[in-house]
């Protein structure tokens, strides 16, 4: 199937809840203030993040945001986090698959991500 040439009306009722968005933004802010500093890839995975809530991108081309932000706040990974140094390199692949997928769209993302960072107390 190729979801380009979706319906988005095919859509209508797979949308999360705002329920559901709002627990995986918690989700992802605590996670990323324990990983913060541990990870070289902060900005990339904030910009996922920031079009992920984007309410003006199309939902049909947010699964794969969705996944990569899941897997990355997920504590069961193939690579478990606490495994020093290797510990995010399955999280860093899944998130670097991500933006490549998003190649198009994602550079405004990312130059959002460090005031985004900024405002919430990151960095």
């Amino acid at each position: 199937m190729d979801i380009r040439k979706t319906n988005l009306g095919d859509w209508k009722n797979k949308e999360p809840d705002e329920e559901a968005r709002e627990r995986i933004g918690k989700g992802f802010i605590n996670y990323l203030k324990k990983v913060i500093g541990k990870i070289p890839f902060t900005e990339d995975v904030v910009a996922l993040y920031l079009l992920f809530r984007d309410p003006g991108y199309p939902l049909i081309k947010k699964g794969i945001c969705v996944f990569a932000l899941l897997y990355f706040i997920t504590p069961i990974d193939i690579v478990p986090d606490i495994i020093p140094m290797v510990g995010f390199l399955d999280d860093a692949g899944v998130i670097a698959a991500a933006i490549s997928l998003y190649a198009g769209d994602i550079e405004g993302y990312k130059k959002e991500s460090n005031q985004w960072l900024q405002d919430n107390g990151f960095i």
